[in-house]
């Protein structure tokens, strides 16, 4: 404690619902060096704060830029001749649970239609998908020519 302030690394810790902290959030924000507050001030659910502040400033809001790269052109998907060389991929996720597995994972024949359905447990890893895909459906069919999926995390991963 330093002149009568709690002190949580070296900023200035104020109690939650503390009716100075919209002032400070005002005031940072429109000054010059706006939004360091962070420097001197700290308090439970700071983050949260300062982000529903943002959110509910129309100038930040204009003024806002995208992070994420721009998307390429869209294509479509060529016409599969043959069953079981083009396939689709996705997963069906939080269902109740069955023996330790939550998940399935479904790849569909865009030839055919025909699918193929495989339970996966609730931790699973790229591995474990690559595992079950050879499993049920590479043994069967073969490799595929094409695999299509939304680019969920797991099939864009490095395992």
């Amino acid at each position: 404690m330093a002149q009568d302030l709690i002190l949580k690394n070296d900023r200035i810790w104020l109690p939650l619902g503390f009716s100075f902290i919209p002032t400070l959030l005002l005031e940072y924000h429109s000054s010059p060096i706006g939004g360091h507050m962070g420097e001197n001030f700290t308090w439970t659910g700071i983050r949260k704060d300062v982000a529903r502040f943002g959110a509910a400033c129309l100038d930040c809001q204009y003024t806002k830029y995208e992070t994420q790269k721009a998307v390429g052109l869209l294509y479509p998907l060529p016409v599969p001749c043959r069953p079981w060389e083009d396939l689709s991929l996705d997963f069906i996720i939080g269902l109740p649970e069955f023996c330790g597995h939550t998940t399935i994972l479904v790849v569909v024949d865009q030839f055919s239609k025909g699918i193929h359905l495989g339970m996966l447990p609730t931790r699973h890893t790229a591995h474990t998908v690559v595992v079950l895909f050879i499993d049920m459906v590479s043994k069967i069919h073969g490799m595929p020519r094409s695999l299509v999926s939304d680019r969920d995390p797991f099939f864009i991963s490095h395992f």
